[in-house]
């Protein structure tokens, strides 16, 4: 199973899995839970949020290439505290 943002899964989705690594934004939007019920079962928390809301090591990755500096200065400024660096590539050389 291939899923781009493991923020967007439940556990019920990693039931069988032996090991694994989780990439994901918490920052982003979680699961849409649309009954109380689901909501007072947990299901609007997903693997992810729990796992790092224990406290569970863990590695953030700091870097942003995908947006305009511009817009990447706003999005760490508001989202994340200032805390992530816009970078650009050119060519095969990154720069910062």
């Amino acid at each position: 199973m291939s899923q781009k943002n493991a923020v967007r899964l439940s556990e019920a989705n990693y039931i069988l899995i032996i090991q694994v690594t989780l990439l994901g934004n918490p920052c982003q939007l979680g699961p849409c839970v649309t009954s109380k019920e689901a909501e007072q079962m947990g299901f609007s928390h997903t693997l992810f949020e729990r796992l790092y809301n224990m406290n569970i090591p863990y590695i953030l990755l700091n870097r942003q290439y995908q947006m305009h500096p511009a817009i990447g200065s706003i999005v760490s400024d508001l989202t994340y505290g200032n805390w992530v660096e816009n970078c650009t590539t050119k060519g095969n050389n990154v720069t910062q």
